[in-house]
């Protein structure tokens, strides 16, 4: 299941060492985006197993995160078929 992952985080200073932990949990296309975006600093991509492994991976990020973070929205990206 192909996602996408938009995080906003408690303090612009924090955004890099999320980004790094995100990269670390083997999240894709990772873009700060708090220059462009006023609701949301971290776009990101993963492919979930099912929705029981990305209700895991949300809670992880938010557990190792500790704080750094103040929502998580998800997306499901469909794939295209030609």
């Amino acid at each position: 299941m192909n996602s996408e992952i938009k995080i906003l985080c408690n303090d612009d200073k924090v955004c890099p060492e999320v980004m790094l932990i995100l990269q670390d949990m083997g999240f894709e296309r990772l873009k700060d985006v708090s220059d462009s975006s006023p609701s949301f600093d971290i776009t990101a991509r993963c492919d979930f197993q099912d929705y029981e492994d990305r209700q895991e991976t949300i809670t992880k990020i938010f557990d190792i995160c500790k704080g750094k973070i103040q929502q998580i929205q998800l997306t499901r990206k469909s794939p295209i078929f030609s």
